[in-house]
């Protein structure tokens, strides 16, 4: 992972962590849920050359 990446990924770590409690609780891991998640060409394209999922997906992945 490029360090950009990582910003990018902790930029969209915060945005789930909606009472800023520095942790995901579980009614974030039930909003995430039902959220719909839009990945970029760019993201889509890391993905593939990537060992790991986009992070955010891992999380919703894991919610579910």
């Amino acid at each position: 992972m490029t360090p950009s990446k990582a910003h990018q990924e902790i930029y969209d770590i915060r945005h789930i962590d909606l009472d800023m409690s520095d942790s995901i609780e579980k009614e974030e891991l039930l909003w995430l849920k039902n959220k719909k998640v839009k990945l970029s060409f760019t993201d889509k394209l890391m993905e593939l050359f990537s060992t790991y999922p986009n992070m955010v997906e891992r999380i919703k992945y894991l919610a579910e």
